[in-house]
């Protein structure tokens, strides 16, 4: 599924949330309405993509690729505990690809719009960076709170 949601004057958010992999019709939209590659939209739809950065310099498009936790997942299983979201950054339009089990990555951006004012040049950039450092919060507390455990059980 695909929403637009428009974060100020100049900038859009195109949130495609796949409750599987991407659809053909969204990414048939994705390629004919916002010039995205197949290259990109492959990557982006990966469900065991490791993190990444890469430009595209046909279709002028960044992707950033990083994990996240799983949202309906509290697993010992580490391989299930974080999962894949993709960032697209292509002109003034920030794409975020998420799943079921990490598309609350959504809520965090449009709680982060009302932070930023029109004048922010990289304001696309500043939404990823902004959820990097929330996320590596999340992860310290958990770390924390996993080793508070081990040792109260060494006890």
């Amino acid at each position: 599924m695909i929403n637009e949601i428009v974060l100020n004057k100049r900038h859009k958010l195109i949130d495609v949330h796949s409750t599987e992999n991407l659809n053909n019709t969204d990414r048939t939209k994705l390629i004919e309405d916002y010039d995205l590659t197949n290259e990109i939209l492959d990557y982006a739809d990966d469900e065991n993509e490791r993190a990444r950065f890469e430009y595209d310099e046909l279709s002028h498009t960044f992707l950033v690729v990083y994990n996240v936790q799983n949202e309906n997942e509290d697993s010992n299983d580490l391989s299930q505990r974080v999962l894949p979201i993709s960032f697209a950054i292509k002109d003034d339009q920030l794409f975020l690809f998420t799943s079921d089990s990490t598309h609350y990555i959504k809520d965090y951006i449009l709680e982060a719009k009302a932070h930023f004012t029109e004048e922010k040049e990289n304001l696309l950039w500043e939404f990823i960076f902004l959820h990097s450092i929330k996320y590596l919060a999340i992860i310290a507390i958990k770390s924390v709170q996993l080793m508070n455990g081990e040792i109260k059980f060494k006890l």
